[in-house]
């Protein structure tokens, strides 16, 4: 007999003004699939805060290990005895319950590890779905690596969907649903009533900075457009970078970062749009521009601007998301109302070769930058002017 488990992993920084309304806690618990829905977070001071949002939902609240998630949810899952797992956030109000019962089914009955779904779904609708070997046999793989890395250990789902595993029986569950245009309308405009989007909240390095790291020398000059909070101008400064120019459209942002750091005079800040602002010809060794593209008006003029303000042998870091094809199939906008477009992988290469020859491409699934043919939600692709 198999015991079922929804695990609703959260963090305080989750919280929004209209989490209580949209949440899917409430949709798991009337579903009847699982035998327990706990809320799974880290045990920090500011999570004790969640506690009111459990007794709110009638569930229990588990905090556990801050750094290993893979631990955090090993525990709980030990805890009820359960052998079938439900991951989810607790803001993916929008997940499809006749499909997470799918997946629980192919699972149970294939003697499965975990289902991995299409590169091009959207995998919040049906959520992480994996037995309690699993999270064992991951944890103890975690446990045996030098210095294991902590994302491993934060996103046992991204991991494998990244590298897949030779002991795991892992699944393609490829039967996923498909919606019509009507139905995309509906759902696009309360999801941006109830999520709008949000950058940088946690003020950290994000990671397609890091990929940064090998084409950073001590005399660059570099440019980083849609510098959020300023975190990852000053990694690049950090890294080796002789100045760093911040750029964002929000004069709350520059204002943050011309605060922040007003004692560090290899940093500058300008607030204005990509296409609208104006730098000399040929000024910059290292050009960063994450997911920045999909917000502009014109990515042509946009690409064309970057490669004017780039030295001849300099290099170019772009990312952008990609476009998710289903499960609204008969669409092809973005869910965020923030971005003008995303993209399909082909013709952003073919885009970005019109103006900067390509020297590296990577993918972006979950969290891990992987060979393109396994992108999932954004691509990176790393250039030079010629």
């Amino acid at each position: 007999m198999h015991k079922r488990l929804c695990a609703i992993q959260m963090h305080y920084t989750d919280i929004f003004p209209g989490l209580k309304e949209n949440n899917c806690v409430s949709t798991m618990i009337q579903s009847g699939l699982f035998d327990d829905v706990v809320i799974v977070a880290a045990d920090v001071e500011q999570n004790k805060v969640l506690q009111n949002y459990a007794s709110d939902w009638g569930v229990e609240l588990h905090l556990g290990a801050v750094e290993n998630v893979t631990q955090r949810l090993f525990e709980i899952s030990q805890k009820y005895g359960a052998n079938s797992i439900l991951r989810v956030l607790p803001q993916w109000y929008f997940i499809d319950v006749a499909f997470v019962e799918s997946m629980l089914e192919t699972l149970e009955s294939q003697d499965a590890d975990y289902l991995i779904v299409p590169t091009d779904f959207d995998f919040r609708f049906g959520g992480d779905v994996f037995s309690g070997r699993f999270l064992e046999t991951l944890l103890h793989d975690f446990e045996n690596m030098t210095d294991c890395p902590r994302q491993y250990l934060f996103n046992p789902w991204g991991y494998v969907n990244a590298f897949g595993h030779p002991s795991l029986k892992l699944i393609e569950h490829k039967d996923v649903p498909q919606c019509s245009n009507d139905d995309f309308v509906e759902f696009r405009a309360r999801y941006n009533d109830v999520w709008p989007e949000q950058w940088d909240k946690a003020d950290t390095p994000q990671a397609p900075y890091k990929m940064c790291h090998e084409y950073i020398s001590n005399d660059m000059a570099a440019l980083d457009i849609a510098c959020g909070h300023g975190s990852g101008s000053k990694f690049l400064i950090d890294q080796g970078c002789q100045s760093v120019v911040g750029v964002d459209v929000s004069q709350a942002a520059i204002d943050h970062c011309q605060n922040k750091f007003l004692d560090d005079k290899r940093l500058s800040f300008h607030c204005g749009d990509a296409l609208g602002i104006d730098f000399v010809s040929e000024q910059f060794d290292l050009i960063v521009t994450i997911h920045t593209m999909e917000h502009v008006s014109d990515d042509m003029a946009f690409l064309d601007k970057l490669k004017s303000w780039l030295k001849p042998g300099g290099t170019i870091v772009l990312e952008v998301p990609l476009l998710m094809r289903l499960p609204f199939k008969d669409s092809d906008q973005p869910f965020s109302d923030g971005h003008i477009r995303e993209y399909y992988p082909r013709p952003l290469v073919d885009l970005f070769q019109n103006f900067f020859m390509i020297t590296k491409q990577f993918g972006v699934s979950r969290g891990f930058y992987v060979e393109p043919n396994k992108a999932r939600n954004a691509m990176m692709i790393i250039g030079q002017r010629t």
